[in-house]
Formats: C-alpha cells, sequence, structure tokens
C-alpha cells in the first residue's frame, strides 16, 4: 500500500500536454461537471474555458510544498496573484518551506520540482536562492540511467522525471543539456509497443504517464513524430483510453474514466505543459515596477504582476493597504481618489509608462514585462522628477552632491531642475542653477527625496552611512575607453567585463550586453548601481529591465547575479558621433 500511496501522491503533482486532438472538447464538458480541484481548473483553462470556478481558490489551508505549489499553479492559470488571491502569500508561504537549500521535505524530490515550476509561474526569477537551490538539488539526485525518482535514492519513474525536466526547462535548461539529454533518452527507453508509456519501465502503459511524457516533449520542442514504437504513437494510445461520456481511463484493462486522468489528458492534447500560464498570459499579466506619489508622501511602490496601468492600483492597493475608487462614466473608468487625495478641479490622479502619458484610459492601457508605472497625483502639465547622487555611500559629515532632472517628453529627454528643494538629510537643501545641491551626510542611513513646484517628487535615494566598496564598467558606444581600478576593497566583488562596447547603433535600436557579479567576499552584499557620463547613457540605460537608477540587488557570499545591460536609443534622438560613460556598480555589507 505504501508503493500505491506515493504513487498517488506523485499524480496529484503532474500534468501534462499535446496537439489539439479530437476528443477534448467532449472531456471538457465532462470536467465541467465534476467537483473542481486544482487539476481540473488547469485542465479547463487549457482547454479555452473564459469562465472556471475560481472560488474555491480562495481559502488555503497547507501544509506541505506540494500542495502550495499546485494551488499557485491553479491560481496562475486563472490569471490571478498567487501572493494574494487566497487572502495568504502563498508564494512567500512556499518559499518559507524551503530548508537545506532545497523546498519541503529533504527526501523527496518532487516538492522540489513542482516547487520550481510554481515558483516561476507567479514570476520568481531563475536566479532566486530557492529556484537555483532547488534546482542544484535536482540535478544532484539524477539517476545514473537518466531519471528521477519521487524520493532520493528511490529509482527513476517517468511521472517524476517529466516534472523535473519541466521545472529545469524553466531555469534555463535546454534539451542540448546533457542531463536533459540523459533523461529524454531515459523516457524513450520506457516507451511501450502500444505508443503509450508506463508509471516504471516494464509495466502497461497509462494515460497519465503518456500525457506527461507529452508535456515533457512539447515543453522541450522534440519531434512527436519520433516517439513512435511499432507504429504507435503516444497520442494515439492516449486517445484509445476515451471513453463515450468523454473522460479517459487510467490503462486499457480499466472500465471506467478517472477525472484525474482526464484532466492530465485535456492538458495534454490541447497543446499545453506545466505551467499552463501560457494559456492564460492576456489574464494573468506581466511583472512591472510601479510607484505611486500621493500629494504629501510616496504611497506604495515596488514590483507587481499586472495587466493594466489600472490593476497595478487595484493589487497594489492589497500589499501596501490603501483604499482607492474607480468612476464609471460615458468615458470608461477613471480613477479619481487614492487614500486621502481625490480629484477636484484639474488637479486628480495621472499615470506615466515609461515617463511618458499614454494616450488611453488606465483601464485600457496594456502594460508589457519590464515597463516603469508612474501614478501621481497632480496636474497633466507636470513632469517626473529624478535624482542621482555623487556617490551612493557616504562617513557621517562627509558632503555628497545631488542632481535633479526633470523628464520633458517633447524631447524625450531629461533636464536639469533648479529650485527643488532635497530633503532627507541633516537639512533640506535646494538646487542651483545647474540642478545641483550638496547634501550632508547623517550619522546613519537615510534616503534623499526631491520636491518642486510642477514636479512629481522623485523616488527615495538611498545613501548608506558608513564602510562600502565599489567596481566601475567602462562604457562605449564604439571605442573601448580606458578601464577604471577602484582601490582594493573590504568587501569585494567581480565583475565578468570591465569594459561593454554597444558598437554602431541607430536611432530606435536596442542594444544588449550581459554580465555576471560574483560576490567574492565572506559578506552578504548590498548592490546597487551609478551611470555618469554622456547623456545617452543616463538617460537610456536599463538593469535587467529596469531603470538603472531604480536598479538594486542582494548577493550572498560566494553566489553570483547575471545582469542585462540595455542601451535603447530613442526614434526621436537624432544626434550622431561617438559617445562615453561609465557604470558603476557599488555594494555594502549587508549586516544583521
Amino acid at each position: 500500500m505504501r508503493k500505491i500511496f506515493i504513487f498517488l501522491l506523485t499524480l496529484a503533482l503532474v500534468v501534462p500536454s499535446l496537439a489539439l486532438q479530437a476528443g477534448t472538447s467532449s472531456a471538457v464538458t465532462y470536467l465541467k461537471s465534476q467537483t473542481p480541484n486544482e487539476w481540473i481548473t488547469m485542465a479547463l483553462v487549457a482547454g479555452g474555458e473564459s469562465s472556471v470556478n475560481k472560488d474555491y481558490l480562495k481559502t488555503f489551508s497547507g501544509p506541505l510544498a506540494t500542495d502550495y505549489a499546485k494551488r499557485i499553479l491553479a491560481i496562475v492559470a486563472v490569471g490571478e496573484n498567487p501572493r494574494t488571491f487566497a487572502g495568504t502569500d502563498l508564494v512567500q508561504g512556499l518559499k518559507d518551506l524551503a530548508q537545506g537549500g532545497q523546498i519541503g521535505d529533504t527526501n523527496l524530490l518532487n516538492d522540489d520540482a513542482w516547487g520550481i515550476l510554481a515558483l516561476r509561474a507567479a514570476g520568481v526569477p531563475q536566479t532566486d536562492t530557492v529556484v537555483m537551490g532547488a534546482k542544484d538539488y535536482l540535478l544532484a539526485h539524477q539517476e545514473t540511467d537518466g531519471g528521477w525518482g519521487y524520493a532520493v535514492g528511490a529509482g527513476a519513474d517517468t511521472n517524476d522525471t517529466v516534472a523535473v525536466l519541466m521545472a529545469l526547462q524553466e531555469v534555463g535548461l535546454s534539451a542540448s543539456d546533457s542531463s536533459i539529454t540523459a533523461a529524454l533518452q531515459y523516457l524513450h527507453q520506457t516507451q511501450n509497443s502500444d505508443g503509450g508509456f508506463p508509471y516504471v519501465a516494464g509495466s502497461a502503459s497509462d494515460s497519465g504517464s503518456t500525457s506527461w511524457v507529452l508535456s515533457a516533449l512539447q515543453k522541450y520542442s522534440q519531434p512527436v513524430s519520433e516517439w513512435t514504437k511499432s507504429a504507435n504513437t503516444p497520442a494515439n494510445f492516449l486517445n484509445s483510453l476515451q471513453l463515450t461520456d468523454g473522460s479517459y481511463k487510467w490503462q486499457a484493462s480499466d472500465t471506467s474514466g478517472s477525472v484525474i486522468m482526464t484532466a492530465f489528458a485535456v492538458v495534454a492534447l490541447t497543446g499545453k505543459y506545466y505551467p499552463v500560464s501560457p494559456a492564460s498570459a492576456s489574464t494573468s499579466g506581466v511583472e512591472v515596477s510601479f510607484r505611486i506619489e500621493g500629494s504629501s508622501a510616496t504611497i506604495c511602490q515596488g514590483n507587481i504582476t499586472a495587466i493594466t496601468a489600472l490593476e497595478v492600483v487595484v493589487k497594489a492597493s492589497s500589499v501596501c493597504n490603501f483604499t482607492y475608487h474607480v468612476q464609471i462614466s460615458a468615458f470608461g473608468q477613471y480613477l479619481d481618489q487614492i487614500a486621502a487625495d481625490k480629484s477636484a478641479g484639474t488637479t486628480g490622479w495621472l499615470y506615466l509608462v515609461n515617463w511618458q502619458q499614454a494616450q488611453v484610459g488606465a483601464a485600457d492601457y496594456n502594460l508589457q514585462a519590464g515597463d516603469q508605472v508612474l501614478w501621481f497625483f497632480g496636474e497633466f502639465t507636470w513632469r517626473p522628477l529624478r535624482l542621482s547622487l555623487s556617490q551612493p555611500t557616504a562617513q557621517a559629515g562627509q558632503s555628497i552632491n545631488v542632481k535633479a532632472e526633470s523628464f520633458v517628453e517633447s524631447k524625450l529627454a531629461w533636464q536639469t531642475e533648479e529650485g527643488v528643494v532635497i530633503k532627507g538629510s541633516t537639512e533640506n537643501v535646494t538646487t542651483n542653477t545647474q540642478g545641483e545641491a550638496a547634501v550632508i551626510a547623517t550619522s546613519a542611513d537615510f534616503n534623499l527625496v526631491g520636491e518642486g513646484v510642477s514636479l512629481v517628487r522623485s523616488a527615495k535615494m538611498p545613501v548608506l552611512v558608513g564602510e562600502s566598496t565599489s567596481q566601475t564598467v567602462a562604457l562605449d558606444v564604439n571605442i573601448e575607453p580606458t578601464v577604471i581600478t577602484p582601490p582594493p576593497p573590504t568587501t569585494a566583488f567581480t565583475i565578468s567585463s570591465t569594459s561593454l562596447s554597444f558598437g554602431n547603433i541607430k536611432a530606435g535600436q536596442e542594444t544588449k550586453r550581459d554580465l555576471t557579479i560574483t560576490n567574492t567576499g565572506a559578506k552578504a552584499l548590498y548592490l546597487g548601481a551609478i551611470v555618469n557620463g554622456d547623456e545617452v547613457f543616463t538617460n537610456y540605460l536599463k538593469l535587467n529591465q529596469q531603470i538603472w537608477s531604480e536598479w538594486q540587488a542582494n548577493l550572498t557570499s560566494g553566489s553570483f547575479l547575471p545582469v542585462n545591460v540595455i542601451f535603447n536609443l530613442p526614434s526621436a534622438y537624432n544626434t550622431s558621433g561617438h559617445r562615453a560613460g561609465h557604470l558603476v556598480f557599488w555594494a555594502t555589507a549587508v549586516t544583521k
């Protein structure tokens, strides 16, 4: 009985995909008549159902990592946010179950595979420490035959091999990777002459295992036609198990259909794989950074997954616990109040995306991944403000130069601003005609913010007081500049390249370069960046899809961080010639 129990537990965390096949319509109809669960929900979404029962997903009790994983996957599939939809942050709850460099039970592997799938579906990056730990744990426990089992040392089975394969694809492994090649070979060797796949080699084919293998083949873009045995394909075998009521049997010898196997088959036969989120990409949203500036202070900021600019406010309200009101008019939806700031006269709530005004209402503006969304309480003519610092760290009493700039949309450029009040240090100071001011560092870490007439308040710029270290990367468009070597640091990190050349570029083009930062010191680091030099770099450089001034990261000792450096020259840019600048990565030790 123990063997059967573990097998069913594994089934509760796996699902598949293939090309669209006849019979899925009746299978979807069959599933709609069943009591909903996560696997049925994902199957219905895969089958194209636009109206799926979400109510049962709003409460959650756990306690296993696999419980968290399948609930997150279902919530993402229906286009909701797993951090808020169930009344608790399921993503953080799953991450909290990580221990010893893996997710959940240290003896199990299936919770690591499904944990990765769920976290990646929720938008957690590949470089996250929990995701990377689970990835390494899985790779360290691959069986000698190329497969994986449900637990450490349990021996390979097709179901868990597929789960791991789908998870590893989410963290960047391709079909050419040796671990993936070995796993696909293991699956190929288990295929039976009926075209189907068994749970373990030598046993009878079943619909669940066959569906899952099809999922893996599709996720890795493998030609299914090459997986034919005795003229039988996996799809032929799977379709042979469907009954007249639309359900699918587990094995050919069964007399009745199985709800869970039908759910697996629908996902497989509609061309989907896990996570099912690709089927709901238009409803699940994209990850963007945002800031909401009220009349007197910042109300909320961070990263969030949203479809439209208006949904940023809706979802952020749950994160930062503020109220809002949307007025429905003949012209559509209009956000007229956030917290205590209510629209009146010419002053109201406006939004910018990537510092520019949109030509449609917030409810109709569809966001792109990496967009910068700024909501502010002000007037239509106000310009967004930003600050840049001569240095991100200082000793107490040391002077720091601050420059204030506003974005001029007609020029698609930032210009210096005189008369901006810089707040947050020992006393308020005002920028001069060059848009600059000197502030004195306090005795502890502090934040600087800029405010001005007809300007949107700037984002907070942190200043760290105490010991720090920095590394500099030279930036160049046409020729290589001189390498700048910083003094030997006490806290240490290295960068994979000390210069970046973006080559020749025309207005309207984008160029990307990759760097890797490695923490070679004994302490965890808090990282930030400064860009100086020509305005093409200070205005148009991004790091991992974020404007350089808003980029930050934490890096534990001995770990590394990939950084995608993006240079995007606007189509309205009308000057030419060589430009040079510097990208300075700085770091300070994280103390607890």
